[in-house]
């Protein structure tokens, strides 16, 4: 699984566990599945977003901001959300006037949802496997 982790141990506040809850309720099995899904998908929207803004490709944002946004909204990942809606939306509008800085924090924010989401698959994962 690849995940964007430079942030630290944990993500503190990244996800809200209430929301993601009602969102995805207490079924363990599906989380899982969902976070592999992510692990396996994010990394490449995430890149497509640094290549639209780079290349100021609104079509290409927006689709790739609107499609990260569904991903996290699964994990109730609040400011990832909102940063992905503001990418978004400068891809709409043809904007690119703060979207290097929003992609900045697009990644700040990614690390920080990978590092709590991989605290997940860490913590379901027996002792054993991990050592070896």
């Amino acid at each position: 699984m690849a995940l964007h982790t430079n942030r630290g141990p944990g993500g503190d506040g990244v996800i809200d566990e209430q929301l993601m809850r009602e969102r995805i309720g207490d079924d363990p099995e599906l989380l899982q599945e969902l976070i592999g899904i992510f692990c396996e998908t994010s990394p490449a929207l995430l890149q497509k977003i640094r290549l639209a803004v780079t290349e100021t490709n609104g079509l290409a944002l927006r689709n790739a901001a609107h499609a990260l946004k569904g991903s996290v909204s699964n994990f109730a990942a609040t400011r990832a959300y909102e940063v992905s809606g503001r990418l978004e939306v400068m891809g709409e509008t043809g904007v690119f006037t703060d979207a290097a800085s929003a992609c900045a924090l697009l990644e700040q924010e990614m690390a920080a949802l990978d590092s709590a989401l991989l605290s997940r698959v860490v913590a379901k994962v027996p002792a054993q496997e991990v050592r070896t």
